[in-house]
């Protein structure tokens, strides 16, 4: 099975020559195009051998090859294509967020949760994903098949990872049950799992994700968890007076 594998690894799109990748269908003025560049793996051949991001690529198409012809089965893509389809935009997310909010013993988590998400997005997806330009799997390898439309913007790293672990993160660390909590946690996993199963995402995409999403969710309950109790605490003392 390896040795099939490894057959079907193409050329990494770090190894020069690279032709230009569209990634979208606008203008030719402001389409994105993966460019060619001097990277860490520049130097590989007169050194005999493989450099860390070659590596790197090596192990994440493999498994995303692994996952196709092994893994994906009618049964569990009912269950992973929908999850992975309300997942974008953190759509699941913010809904659960924007109920907690109607409940005062969850009002807390509903808003830190619901602003962690916001810089985790900032960060993750409009800084980070411009400034890797990583091209989805399907482009790097044609034998990859699809099973939900194709995104058109870059790969690393994973929104969808990014945040489903930014807020079960934050759910944590509220008052809701231990078996609550834990089905957010399921959910979480389970949507960062689907963005490889279903073809749009490397593994090392959604690891990078998902360690944005739970430091983003740590900073801001650090830097946010305390002033939100003191406001909430004077506008309580205001309506009382």
């Amino acid at each position: 099975m390896a040795a099939k594998i490894h057959k079907k690894i193409i050329k990494s799109p770090l190894r020069p020559p690279l032709q230009y990748v569209t990634l979208d269908s606008r203008p030719a003025a402001r389409c994105r195009r993966w460019k060619n560049r001097k990277t860490l793996s520049g130097g590989r051949e007169k050194m005999g051998g493989f450099s860390l991001l070659d590596f790197i690529y090596h192990i994440d198409q493999s498994i995303m090859l692994w996952l196709q012809d092994v893994v994906r089965n009618p049964l569990l893509s009912k269950f992973l294509v929908p999850l992975t389809t309300i997942g974008y935009a953190g759509t699941l997310w913010i809904i659960l967020s924007i109920v907690m909010l109607f409940f005062r013993r969850t009002r807390k988590v509903g808003w830190l949760s619901l602003l962690t998400m916001l810089v985790c997005y900032l960060f993750n997806d409009i800084l980070l994903k411009e400034l890797v330009q990583r091209p989805r799997p399907f482009m790097d390898l044609p034998q990859l098949q699809v099973i939900e439309s194709k995104p058109t913007s870059w790969s690393f790293p994973s929104g969808h990872a990014c945040s489903s672990f930014a807020a079960a993160s934050t759910y944590s660390k509220g008052e809701e049950p231990r078996w609550l909590k834990g089905l957010f946690w399921f959910l979480a996993v389970a949507m960062a799992f689907s963005r490889p199963y279903v073809g749009v995402h490397y593994p090392t995409d959604v690891l990078a994700g998902a360690c944005i999403g739970l430091l983003g969710s740590a900073l801001m309950w650090r830097f946010t968890s305390e002033p939100y109790d003191r406001l909430t605490e004077r506008i309580a003392q205001k309506r009382h007076a």
